[in-house]
């Protein structure tokens, strides 16, 4: 069995030795390998899948961070505020 359908998921030298040994079963050796190869290709698409989900996990983690930082500073700026109005309003009442 020709192994070119593989090249373009650039398997290592291990993963295609691993391949090839594939064929050296004694029956159904063609079935034994193409479920070998199905199984390669199919866990390389789903490294590829994680690789994006995690930087886009990355990405989300940080905006989320920003948020909640600029939550923070409004909520502090809120309490300054309000303690502004109570000392201007405890100064403003006549003793």
């Amino acid at each position: 069995m020709d192994l070119k359908i593989i090249d373009e998921y650039k398997p290592s030298d291990v993963e295609r030795k691993f391949i090839e040994q594939s064929r050296h079963q004694v029956e159904t050796s063609d079935i034994n390998q193409s479920r070998i190869i199905s199984e390669f290709i199919f866990g390389k698409k789903i490294e590829g899948v994680a690789e994006k989900m995690i930087i886009s996990n990355e990405k989300h983690s940080q905006r989320i961070l920003y948020l909640t930082m600029a939550l923070v500073f409004v909520g502090v700026v809120q309490i300054i505020v309000q303690l502004i109005q109570i000392f201007n309003t405890i100064k403003a009442t006549p003793c």
